[in-house]
């Protein structure tokens, strides 16, 4: 029988958390115990875990009829499993709240094709299973290698230069998004709404370049209407357009004030009282809720802001920008875009040939550093601003597989030769 990954579990991350502390004792063949609530269905389950299946698993010895009476802790474990790329065979058993794991058999591309980088070729045969695995593309080439460790490295170091060192990161401690403009005052409803608005265009756009257009448009008494829902639904299309383009703050002057613009003021007009927080309250300020609620409920109303990078950017700057409290901030998704993606693949997060775009990698990407963070006490959110940097003023001058500034970057000793190009439109990979 096939069953469905869940959407999301509690159990997840205690799973995910000690298969990654004891993945070499399960990949050896030993059994590994996850202690966690004592309620739940008891069970013994042989499944299999497979690469190219990643909305669920086959069973190999369950046969009840009713997969909503499959016991929910294992179906957890098997995610975990899945999501840390250690396919395989295994014998999950929960027996009143110990889950037990043990791996029959793992891929041949887990067990057999894995070598550390850091090692040299002739050794390979003594390498034991790590949390390096190969995810399958149709349009990649052969394979690209997600090296979970090595990015937990890169995680730690980067989180510690950007966010403890007077520096920063190449000398940026400071995003685009978090000068606040004059006379505001921050976390105000104009702030929120100036962040929002904002955000909602921030697709091929240069980050400072956009932001600066933005403080600009709020700080002229002329054209600081345009963060005002009321005053939107009031204006015509003409006057809002003018209003965008008078500092550059439209790329694309029709469809970044009426398609996109607009109907995000219209509504927060119509539906929240042009009040942003209200939509928060709607979601018990809880982020996956929220991020959930505007992937589906209300994905027609919001252009572009309901998108995969710009959704969870925008909750990101409510959280460190507005300094709204969020809860569950630490599951949702990290907003991939070109910097992230140039980094991801710089320093080796995942290595091989790939030819495509963001979207096809999009998850993979994610989950890489997901699993990163498990062992250092972060999740990846925390990572959006360090990795966009280290991209933006680091990764973007890597020429030939060389970075010139690489004797500035303090994760340079991670970096992989070969080819590594990222833009909006297409990726190419070679490494």
């Amino acid at each position: 029988m096939r069953i469905t990954f869940p959407q999301r579990s509690s159990f997840l991350n205690i799973c995910e958390k000690i298969i990654l502390e004891k993945k070499d004792i399960l990949l050896g063949g030993g059994r590994i115990a996850v202690d966690l609530s004592p309620q739940g269905y008891n069970g013994t389950v042989s499944l299999i875990i497979d690469e190219r299946d990643s909305t669920g698993f086959k069973t190999v010895d369950w046969e009840a009829g009713d997969p909503t009476r499959f016991p929910v802790r294992i179906k957890a474990a098997a995610w975990a499993l899945f999501r840390l790329g250690l396919f395989g065979e295994y014998v999950i058993s929960h027996d009143s709240g110990v889950l037990t794991i043990q791996c029959l058999g793992p891929s041949r591309r887990i067990a057999d094709n894995i070598r550390s980088p850091d090692r040299p070729p002739e050794k390979r045969q003594q390498d034991r299973p790590s949390t390096v695995n190969k995810a399958r593309h149709q349009s990649s080439g052969p394979f690209l290698v997600k090296d979970i460790e090595k990015c937990s490295k890169v995680a730690r170091i980067l989180y510690d230069s950007f966010n403890r060192s007077p520096q920063g990161l190449f000398g940026q401690a400071v995003m685009p998004e978090e000068v606040l403009p004059k006379d505001i005052e921050r976390g105000s409803n104009e702030h929120l709404m100036f962040i929002t608005l904002t955000v909602s265009i921030d697709y091929q756009r240069d980050a400072p370049a956009l932001w600066e257009s933005s403080r600009r448009t709020l700080q002229d008494p002329s054209t600081r209407w345009i963060f005002s829902p009321d005053e939107v639904v009031k204006r015509s299309d003409k006057d809002l357009i003018e209003a965008m383009s008078k500092y550059n703050l439209s790329k694309k002057d029709y469809k970044d004030a009426i398609e996109i613009w607009k109907p995000v003021a219209r509504a927060f007009h119509d539906r929240f009282g042009s009040d942003p927080r209200i939509l928060l309250e709607e979601n018990g300020y809880d982020a996956v809720r929220l991020y959930d609620s505007v992937k589906s409920r209300y994905k027609s109303s919001f252009p572009y802001l309901s998108g995969n990078k710009i959704l969870p950017l925008w909750i990101r700057m409510m959280y460190d920008v507005l300094h709204i409290e969020l809860k569950r901030i630490e599951e949702i998704p990290l907003p991939v875009d070109i910097h992230v993606a140039r980094s991801t693949f710089s320093i080796g997060g995942l290595r091989g040939r790939f030819v495509g775009t963001i979207q096809e990698v999009f998850n993979e990407i994610d989950a890489v550093w997901k699993g990163a963070c498990v062992s250092i006490g972060i999740y990846r959110l925390q990572l959006d601003e360090p990795l966009w940097n280290l991209s933006k003023f680091g990764c973007t001058y890597r020429s030939g597989g060389r970075c010139p500034r690489a004797g500035i970057c303090p994760v340079s000793q991670y970096c992989v030769p070969g080819k590594v190009l990222v833009s909006s439109n297409r990726i190419e990979i070679d490494t």
